[in-house]
């Protein structure tokens, strides 16, 4: 466990983004208190606040266990094990501490070797392209007729077919994609979706076919008919995680199977199937990939309701990830940069309504920080980032979080207080 007083190179990083960030600092000799917080140097505000900053959170932690677990028995070919582990997760709801399923965890690291083919052969000097992770699913289709009973094994590798799928239909647009590439990626989206329809989600209490069955939408050409029902299917059977209500937010955009107001309606639909586990959660959490995605969608927020909800998700947190993702939700990624994409005024207005909560949040619920959760609020994730580039990422996450901070308690700081970070809360006391 760190801690932000006690580094001098990273005071220096600091000092110099907080300074752009706040603008010159005041000469403090001979005049008045400053007014407000740009009056101060991080070095002024390093000597009053002192907050964890863990080399690595829990959630990390628990997600790179499993991973590699899974893993370990791909390469031992313990099928049998791995299915058995991710059916057994999978049943229990079991989640890590930041809410993600084990069951998903699991599956992604038995797709590990797969995955980092697929990254080699994306490579530009790749002699062999994706034909070798073509032969990788090739090989995981036989695994699967071996174990065709076990539908953890099935998830394993419905999914890697829709990893390359995805892969050959690209990021652009539609009619950017060469036919050839679509053929490709919907010969494997089918064959995933036929590997899913063995496996009744229902029938086996299964939150983790029901999200792979939602993922497959993608390759359906009804898609639009089916995506209500897929998700309804996957909250009522697993209303307590919360990434089923944001990939059903983002799935309700006009760009992919909805409108923004049947996206309204569905955000305040499902708080009724959640309320007993998140109050009124699920409405913002339905609408955060969302507005990631499509900033048009901050139209039509409902800004008390959604700052309610985020309220209840941080509220029943035991992981400070979940904080830190919401914080910097708040301030980093809702923080315009450059001209608005939508010209809507009541997007611009209620942008600034929720930008404006985030000291709020900061006061009531942030105990340490995670500067990787702020690096990906900033950069998005690069999971392939060389080492000093994931520094360097995260510094700057750092000063952002830390910036927060000092904007939240700009009383305390500007009476000269000391804010002391603590797992049981904050305290303030004299300097």
């Amino acid at each position: 466990m760190a801690f932000i007083t006690t580094s001098h190179s990273h005071t220096k990083s600091l000092l110099g983004a907080v300074r752009r960030a706040m603008g010159q600092r005041l000469v403090a000799e001979h005049i008045a208190p400053a007014d407000d917080i740009t009056g101060f140097s991080l070095m002024d505000i390093r000597q009053q606040v002192s907050i964890p900053v863990p080399e690595e959170s829990k959630d990390c932690e628990e997600k790179a266990r499993l991973h590699k677990t899974a893993h370990l028995l791909v390469r031992q070919d313990n099928w049998e094990a791995l299915g058995d582990l991710i059916r057994q997760h999978d049943q229990d709801r079991a989640m890590t501490k930041g809410g993600t399923p084990k069951a998903s965890v699991l599956a992604s690291g038995a797709r590990k070797d797969v995955c980092d083919t697929i990254a080699l052969g994306l490579l530009p000097n790749s002699e062999q392209g994706l034909d070798a992770a073509t032969q990788g699913i090739e090989m995981l289709d036989q695994v699967l007729i071996d174990h065709s009973e076990d539908y953890g094994v099935a998830l394993i590798v419905a999914h890697a077919h829709m990893d390359i799928g995805s892969v050959w239909r690209g990021q652009g647009w539609a009619d950017e994609v060469p036919a050839s590439d679509w053929k490709k990626f919907a010969r494997h989206f089918r064959r995933a979706t036929s590997i899913l329809e063995q496996f009744d989600a229902k029938e086996h209490n299964s939150p983790a076919l029901a999200a792979a069955r939602c993922r497959t939408l993608a390759g359906q050409p009804d898609a639009a008919q089916r995506a209500v029902s897929y998700y309804e299917d996957l909250i009522e059977l697993a209303p307590e995680f919360a990434r089923s209500y944001r990939e059903f937010g983002k799935h309700m955009l006009p760009r992919w199977y909805g409108s923004y107001e049947l996206l309204e309606d569905r955000a305040r639909r499902v708080v009724g199937q959640s309320s007993e586990y998140w109050g009124t959660a699920a409405y913002a959490l339905t609408y955060m990939d969302a507005i990631l995605e499509d900033p048009e969608a901050l139209a039509f927020v409902d800004v008390a309701q959604f700052l309610q909800g985020l309220h209840d998700y941080v509220a029943a947190q035991s992981d400070q990830s979940c904080v830190n993702k919401v914080a910097a939700f708040l301030s980093v990624t809702l923080a315009p940069r450059g001209p608005l994409v939508s010209g809507s005024k009541r997007a611009y207005h209620n942008r600034r309504a929720l930008i404006s909560a985030a000291p709020e949040i900061t006061r009531k619920y942030l105990r340490e920080i995670h500067p990787s959760i702020w690096a990906q609020a900033q950069v998005g994730r690069d999971p392939d980032a060389p080492p000093a580039k994931e520094w360097r990422q995260n510094q700057a996450g750092l000063e952002e979080a830390f910036s927060l901070i000092s904007h939240a308690f700009e009383r305390e700081l500007l009476r000269g207080k000391r804010v002391l970070f603590t797992r049981d809360g904050v305290d303030i006391c004299t300097a």
